[in-house]
């Protein structure tokens, strides 16, 4: 299991924030019942932190 993250600006100014889990292995189905789904689960909320912090910081 692996998790990427991307922040990138994009035409309009704005910054745009992607997280990425990936799975792989012949036993994925198990360890995204057993971990990945929870970690998956908390991300929108880890975001709107992000995103909170950095407005302000930058406010």
């Amino acid at each position: 299991m692996y998790d990427t993250h991307e922040v990138a600006e994009t035409c309009e100014g704005d910054v745009k924030l992607t997280n990425t889990l990936v799975v792989t292995d012949p036993l994925k189905w198990l360890w995204i019942k057993l971990v990945a789904q929870n970690v998956a689960d908390t991300v929108p909320e880890e975001m709107e932190t992000l995103v909170n912090l950095a407005r302000n910081k930058h406010a």
